[in-house]
């Protein structure tokens, strides 16, 4: 379960310096984004900004935590593709919240494989 403040960290990483913006999404990208991602739009369903929409995303106990990892992975995945990125500083907190969503990916994708003998 993340917190009030992680879902607020995670929301400024990736406004990269624009308060409620999420990366160079318009509204209409980040919800065709987030239908794709995760199944829902969500600018739509939450109402507000983009940044203040995946703050209440992440903090809504209806999605499953896998769900909400896919959307980050999502996202960082982007940022480190695209050059203009590279700059951004990652605090702290974010630097272990990524930890945590892609560690549990990996486990995940561990327990979900087939070994053979």
């Amino acid at each position: 379960m993340m917190t009030i403040d992680e879902a607020k960290q995670l929301a400024t990483y990736f406004s990269v310096g624009s308060a409620g913006y999420i990366l160079d999404f318009t509204n209409v990208t980040w919800n065709i984004f987030t239908k794709k991602i995760v199944g829902i739009e969500i600018q739509n369903h939450y109402g507000g900004s983009k940044g203040v929409s995946f703050q209440k995303f992440l903090l809504d106990d209806q999605f499953d935590d896998s769900l909400k990892n896919r959307l980050i992975q999502s996202l960082k995945g982007i940022m480190d593709r695209d050059k203009k990125y590279e700059s951004t500083e990652m605090n702290p907190i974010v630097q272990l919240l990524f930890e945590e969503v892609f560690k549990e990916d990996t486990s995940t994708a561990l327990r979900k494989m087939k070994f053979s003998s």
